[in-house]
Parts: C-alpha cells; sequence; structure tokens
C-alpha cells in the first residue's frame, strides 16, 4: 500500500446517512460531529420537530416510528449508513413489558435488516446497547460506586434457567 495514507477517521463525505431515533442525547452528539461534512443526514424521530443545527451537512427531518413496519422502506434510499439509535433503555421498563420491549427494540431491527435484504442494500449499520443487555464487563474505565452492580436480563436469565442454551431475551446477542 505504498503511497496511501490509513486512518482511523472514517470520511463521511458524500456519504448518506440515516439516523434513528434522532432526538436523544447519542444522536445529538453524533450529528455535532457530523454536522461539518459535506454529506446528507436524515434524522428519524417520532418526536418532531427536531433542533436546527448549523453546519454543512444537508440535513433531512422525517418524524415517524420505527415500529412503524414501512417506515424503513420509506427512508433507506441511497442510504450509505445507518445509524440506528432509536430505543428503549430502561431494563426495568423492558423487564415489566417484554413484549412490548421485544416490540421496540427486536422488531425495529429485524424491519430494517429485512428491508436492506429485499431491496439488494448493504449499508454500514450502527446500533448501540447497554449494559444491561450484556451485562457489565469485568474491565470497566468508570467505577460504580451504587453497591452491588445490576444484573442484565440476561444474567437473570442464566441464573433462573442455568442448564438452558437459549433465554426468552427480548434482545439480540450471541452469548460467548
Amino acid at each position: 500500500m505504498a503511497g496511501k495514507t490509513l486512518t482511523a477517521e472514517p470520511s463521511f463525505e458524500g456519504k448518506h446517512i440515516l439516523l434513528t431515533g434522532a432526538s436523544g442525547y447519542i444522536a445529538h452528539t453524533l450529528i455535532e460531529a457530523l454536522k461539518n461534512f459535506a454529506c446528507t443526514i436524515v434524522r428519524l424521530d417520532r418526536k418532531p420537530p427536531l433542533e436546527r443545527v448549523e453546519g454543512i451537512a444537508n440535513i433531512v427531518d422525517i418524524a415517524g416510528d420505527v415500529r412503524d413496519k414501512s417506515i424503513f422502506g420509506r427512508v433507506l434510499e441511497d442510504v450509505d449508513i445507518v445509524f440506528h439509535l432509536a430505543g428503549q433503555t430502561s431494563l426495568y421498563w423492558a423487564e415489566e413489558n417484554p413484549l412490548e420491549d421485544y416490540g421496540i427494540n427486536v422488531v425495529p431491527m429485524l424491519d430494517l435488516l429485512e428491508t436492506c435484504r429485499r431491496r439488494g442494500r448493504k449499508p454500514t449499520i450502527i446500533f448501540s446497547g447497554t449494559a444491561t443487555e450484556a451485562g457489565v464487563p469485568s474491565l470497566r474505565a468508570l467505577s460504580y460506586g451504587g453497591g452491588k452492580m445490576p444484573l442484565s436480563v440476561i444474567e437473570k436469565a442464566m441464573k433462573l434457567f442455568p442448564q438452558t442454551e437459549v433465554f426468552p431475551v427480548p434482545f439480540l446477542h450471541r452469548l460467548a
């Protein structure tokens, strides 16, 4: 690769980016980082209007809910990158409402992937998660001063069903 310089930072120049959950904290921070790239950012959120952003990026706002089975068919055209940040993040709510949580967090991801497959699209898909999905890592950059660490849904299922390899949890997760 003589003559080429590799960088750790990907170029977003000229990219068409879909951002779900656009009113959230992570999405806001991401938009601040992307606004000065010459790209198109489609902000999908169920709570318009979204905050105006000044920058060189072309920002398009679409009101919609990722639980709407037709939404990805309407917003995936020409998309190169999907930041799928929409979702329900409370472990307590998920445990009390597992079917609704599944409908909010898992079904939209499956719809996104299925829409890509049907249309022959292969965008880069980046999605977020929390420690409550996979458990708290043994090495942490931050200390937790709140006493005993909360168990994830998976850890609780493993304690309840130790002989089982497949757990009834509302998350896409590969057990290691």
